[in-house]
């Protein structure tokens, strides 16, 4: 189960690395639908500055900083929000970011942190940051922050919550 899990992680990010390097394709962005058929958020080291046409984020690739602005994100995939160690999260307005999960094998996580080290999290005041990791399956569990490493949070209101999982009253 290692070796497919492994395999299918880096087959995910060959996708998103062909998926990046297309004409016109945002770097950080939407993944493209995994093995499920399910959507990510997903921010790598390596992608460029990025700014959605909408104003609702923008990515700093040397500064490893993501900039939310009343930011809404739900995905059906195990984890809502893909960053490299090291970023910082600055929010502004109303921000979520919900994993649901359904019907997953993995736990659901709303943000995510890969390998290891610190996130920080600051926002401005009145700001709030919503991170819900939805159901999992009874023998994984449900994260709203998920991390090896130190977390930070400075100015603004976070709230890491986690639904039951499926099956659980």
């Amino acid at each position: 189960m290692k070796k497919f899990t492994s395999a299918m992680l880096s087959l995910l990010l060959a996708v998103v690395v062909v998926f990046s390097s297309v004409g016109g394709a945002k770097a950080a962005a939407v993944t493209p639908p995994d093995e499920e058929g399910k959507e990510r958020w997903s921010i790598f080291a390596s992608d460029d500055d990025t700014v959605d046409p909408d104003g609702t984020w923008e990515w700093k690739k040397d500064a490893k900083t993501l900039t939310l602005n009343n930011f809404s994100f739900t995905t059906e995939h195990h984890t809502g929000l893909f960053l490299p160690a090291g970023a910082t999260i600055v929010f502004i307005g109303a921000n979520s970011i919900t994993s649901n999960n359904a019907g997953g094998v993995n736990s659901s996580t709303a943000l995510y942190v890969n390998g290891i080290g610190p996130l920080t999290l600051s926002g401005e005041a009145g700001a709030t940051l919503t991170l819900t990791g939805g159901p999992a399956p009874t023998s994984k569990k449900s994260h709203g922050i998920g991390i090896y490493g130190d977390l930070t949070v400075t100015g603004g209101m976070v709230e890491a919550t986690t639904m039951k999982a499926e099956g659980e009253s």
